[in-house]
């Protein structure tokens, strides 16, 4: 460190933390360690009787800290993702709309294995806001070599981005299937529960056709759906082993490629998944009716952004998969 006069000091790195106290009013760190000084510093550092500081020099084999993690931000950005200005030493990756958000794990362990550098970011594949944090870079150091940062950006050259999948107004079809719903005996405890969950993203249910537990009738119902003009159909009970319940069968029979019938989550492992063509298919078991969080609030997102769903995405699912931990309720499933 060397001493300088703060006129001489615009552009230097401060070498140690600089204390202001107002009385009654502040006490506390005005400019950190490693804050770049600037021409509109000098006169709030001749307030607080500043009139030198020792300065860190940087070589030009070396990065700053604020312009290590913008380097860090801008080479891990990608589709969606705006970044802030530099706060000491920090740089936040934000969502420029709503949608949901791809993270790659590699990405993320490979450039944090790189000594003093820090990358961090919310899970993969959930929904986010626009102006939510995703991710957040740093380096530990207020200053680094350039070597790491160059390290971090031939990572992240070959690795997808951090980015932003806007979500799509959906138009539903819902087959609500049960006897005793059809024949009038109870009233259907789906609807009003997906109703919501669907207008979360700003989509509807454009046509509901009601069947027994059937399977001619379920098939029959699917096919009407097959010629609507809809982007997902779901379709509501009769997901168990029930011997009174022919949807997963029905299903199937319709010709729809099922993806998995079997979820390793809770609640929601009845959960069915399937396509036909590109149109996604899905059965809800009960527990949509009376859990706050299932399957289904997770997939749905998933859908709204028009990801294409395969069976390792649901194996996955199974890490962090236990949605409630309260004591299981038979036939909550």
């Amino acid at each position: 460190m060397k001493e300088v006069p703060v006129e001489k000091a615009i552009g230097m790195q401060l070498g140690h933390d600089l204390t202001q106290i107002i009385p009654g009013k502040f006490e506390g760190v005005a400019f950190r360690k490693g804050h770049l000084i600037r021409e509109e510093d000098i006169p709030v550092l001749h307030s607080m009787g500043k009139f030198h500081v020792y300065v860190m020099e940087i070589s030009n084999a070396e990065l700053h800290e604020e312009e290590a993690a913008l380097e860090i931000a801008n080479s891990v950005r990608g589709d969606g993702v705006e970044l802030t200005p530099p706060s000491q030493g920090r740089v936040n990756l934000i969502a420029q709309y709503d949608g949901l958000v791809m993270v790659d794990q590699q990405l993320l362990y490979e450039i944090n294995s790189v000594p003093e550098v820090i990358l961090a970011s919310v899970q993969n594949g959930i929904p986010v806001k626009k102006g939510e944090i995703v991710a957040g870079t740093r380096i530990i150091p207020v200053k680094i070599d350039r070597k790491s940062i160059e390290t971090v950006k031939q990572i992240a050259s070959s690795k997808p981005k951090i980015s932003i999948t806007p979500f799509t107004s959906l138009k539903v079809g819902m087959i609500v299937t049960g006897t005793e719903v059809y024949k009038g005996l109870i009233k259907d405890g789906f609807e009003k529960k997906v109703k919501k969950k669907l207008g979360a993203y700003n989509s509807q249910i454009t046509k509901r056709i009601v069947v027994p537990d059937e399977k001619a009738r379920i098939v029959s119902a699917i096919q009407l759906m097959l010629n609507e003009k809809i982007d997902l159909l779901i379709l509501t009970g009769g997901m168990s082993v029930d011997p009174d319940d022919r949807t997963p069968g029905a299903i199937r029979e319709a010709g729809i490629d099922i993806v998995s019938y079997g979820v390793p989550v809770l609640p929601g492992s009845m959960f069915l998944m399937g396509y036909y063509g590109e149109l996604p298919v899905m059965g809800l078991p009960g527990c949509v009716m009376w859990d706050p969080v299932t399957v289904f609030d997770i997939v749905l997102p998933w859908i709204v952004a028009r990801k294409r769903i395969t069976k390792s995405d649901l194996i996955k699912l199974g890490y962090g998969g236990l949605l409630s931990r309260k004591p299981h309720t038979e036939g909550h499933h």
